[in-house]
């Protein structure tokens, strides 16, 4: 793995542990807000957090940009309801294993979208990942319901969304452009299922704290971070790293609420990692090909063999 590989590597790790600590600050935030406010407020903001580092690119502005950004926040946007709908009638755990899905899903969508063709190892990885997953979450599976197909609805969503972010950017290297109008439209899918709203519920604490940490740190600096560093990672490799984020979100809420890590956690949380370093580690225990070239005896000018 290049360096580049391995700093882009760590960098979606520290975003997952990103994603993972804004589950127990929005937990606390809808005591008080709805979600679907909460989200708007959230795009909002993070929509102007961009500003001052873009007004000075909007001339750069191309079809690609817009229609780019459009199509990353509808998946975001329909993502969120997915998970939102199927939450009503599906414990979260179930919907946290059934969302991670996704992670054989990138797979088998990434030659479709010409992405390449997953290695054997990867897919290893990807299944090997499920399983961590499924530990991790205690997940039950018996009796399939509504909230079950709304959940997997989420992992299609959600698998769609990161192999169609790998495909733009390929052809745009405007990543902070493409990261503004991605948040910016997003804001319209909340519009449109926002119930009556009330301006009181952005008065406690708890929301001020979960909408800036959510918004600037967790969607505009994330996406933006995700836009520059996705692209050096297979596709497979990224949808497993983003798996992490049930991970963070359990110790996060075990250092802040002091809730209990059962061995499932960790156990779970350890097969996870391991299906991140496994590929890395097939690579580096692949021996290297020496090549045989012809050497001249600079005394009787004969030809030997040595490798290269």
């Amino acid at each position: 793995m290049t360096k580049l590989e391995t700093k882009s590597t760590l960098i979606l790790i520290a975003v997952t542990a990103v994603w993972g600590l804004t589950f127990p600050l929005i937990e606390s935030a809808v005591d008080y807000i709805s979600p679907t406010a909460f989200v708007l407020v959230r795009m909002i903001i993070a929509s102007i957090g961009f500003l001052p580092f873009i007004y000075k690119r909007f001339w750069q502005t191309n079809y690609l940009l817009i229609w780019g950004g459009l199509v990353l926040a509808c998946l975001n946007a329909v993502t969120y309801l997915f998970q939102t709908e199927g939450l009503q009638t599906i414990p979260a755990s179930r919907s946290a294993f059934i969302t991670g899905f996704n992670v054989v899903l990138v797979p088998l969508l990434a030659p479709l979208f010409r992405l390449g063709i997953p290695k054997g190892i990867e897919i290893t990885a990807a299944i090997l990942c499920l399983i961590g997953l499924y530990i991790l979450t205690g997940a039950n599976l018996h009796h399939l319901s509504i909230g079950d197909l709304w959940s997997l609805a989420c992992a299609i969503s959600y698998a769609l969304l990161v192999v169609s972010l790998q495909v733009i950017l390929k052809y745009t290297t405007e990543n902070l452009l493409l990261s503004f109008y991605a948040t910016l439209f997003g804001v319209l899918i909340p519009l449109l299922f926002l119930p009556r709203f009330n301006g009181a519920e952005l008065l406690h604490w708890q929301v001020i704290l979960a909408l800036f940490f959510c918004a600037l740190i967790a969607t505009s600096f994330v996406t933006y971070l995700m836009a520059c560093y996705q692209q050096h990672i297979q596709v497979t490799r990224v949808a497993i790293i983003y798996a992490l984020e049930p991970v963070f979100a359990t110790v996060f809420a075990f250092l802040l609420y002091h809730q209990s890590l059962g061995i499932n956690t960790i156990l779970g949380g350890m097969i996870i990692f391991i299906s991140i370093i496994l590929p890395v580690i097939k690579l580096k225990s692949t021996p290297t090909t020496v090549r045989l070239v012809p050497v001249i005896n600079k005394e009787d000018g004969a030809k030997s063999s040595s490798g290269v």
